[in-house]
């Protein structure tokens, strides 16, 4: 296996609704309010309420006074204070370690939320370094420290693969990554329970995959060749392209699935001859072939 990426592998959440009964305090900390967000402060950015009810607090902790209940598609504007501090929350069943927001309710009413329990819907410059600010802290607490760090190994690596070989490293690397992060998920939704919470952050979570439910019972991260394509070309020689060109048809939409149907002997034939023509991919479609076999 290539050196890079047994190096690579070496090193290898969901916004949810704040109900009463579904928010439980594990260790409260003292909470340092930090103003750092380096964006135009004039540039507003709304957060939109999940799911349920969600308390807005008079001050960034659990223990605080509730001075509003907001219902499910509540919308509030931040006011680009971000706490410093993390506190432990339990919801529906799953351990968050977000930071809290403040945020301004009507006119005279201002508040702190949790940043577990909205959605950033503001596309804005300050909006996405918001949701950067918030997913940068959560992967660590969700996925554990060496997963995190395996994530931005990956996410940089591909950002800066400027050829096939570079791509198809970092492709088989982000393929085992994937798998990993999916087996935390599985755990994750499993405590859950019935009411899988909105996950959506996770579409930023790997570069070129996003996250879909399947049967309303998994998260599922998916390699999405669509993305992958544009990049592809981006880079220095045409055995990615080749490569992402022929799974793409294979998979439909351009959007990996776990199980693919339908799939005849033509398609494992051209497999094994692509495993000659672009034999930087061999071990990518030698997996291909295998999985697709099982099926």
């Amino acid at each position: 296996m290539n050196k890079w990426i047994l190096l690579m592998l070496s090193t290898l959440f969901l916004a949810v609704a704040c109900s009463n009964k579904d928010e439980t305090a594990i260790d409260e900390t003292i909470t340092i309010i930090d103003t750092s967000v380096e964006e135009d402060v004039s540039a507003p950015v709304m957060l939109e309420v999940a799911l349920n009810t969600v308390n807005v607090r008079k001050s960034p902790s659990m223990n605080s006074s509730v001075v509003a209940k907001l219902p499910a598609g509540s919308k509030v504007e931040w006011q680009h204070q971000i706490s410093e501090v993390t506190a432990p929350v339990k919801l529906r069943g799953i351990r968050y370690n977000d930071p809290w927001l403040y945020v301004k309710i009507s006119d005279d009413q201002m508040g702190w939320v949790y940043a577990a329990t909205i959605n950033v819907t503001t596309n804005n410059k300050a909006g996405q370094a918001l949701m950067q600010q918030i997913v940068a802290r959560r992967i660590t607490s969700f996925f554990g420290s060496e997963l995190s760090t395996a994530i931005s190994n990956y996410n940089q690596a591909y950002v800066e693969a400027s050829d096939s070989e570079r791509f198809a490293n970092v492709y088989t690397y982000g393929q085992g990554l994937r798998d990993q992060l999916v087996a935390v998920l599985d755990k994750k939704a499993s405590a859950a329970g019935k009411a899988l919470a909105d996950m959506r952050w996770l579409d930023g979570l790997l570069v070129g995959y996003s996250h879909t439910v399947l049967n309303g019972k998994r998260y599922y991260l998916y390699a999405d060749y669509q993305q992958m394509t544009k990049k592809a070309q981006q880079t220095q020689g045409d055995e990615d392209n080749k490569f992402i060109a022929f799974i793409a048809k294979v998979f439909a939409n351009g959007k990996e699935t776990p199980k693919v149907s339908g799939v005849d002997k033509s398609v494992l034939s051209e497999i094994d001859e692509l495993t000659t023509t672009i034999p930087l991919f061999k071990d990518a479609l030698t997996t291909l072939r295998t999985r697709l076999s099982a099926q």
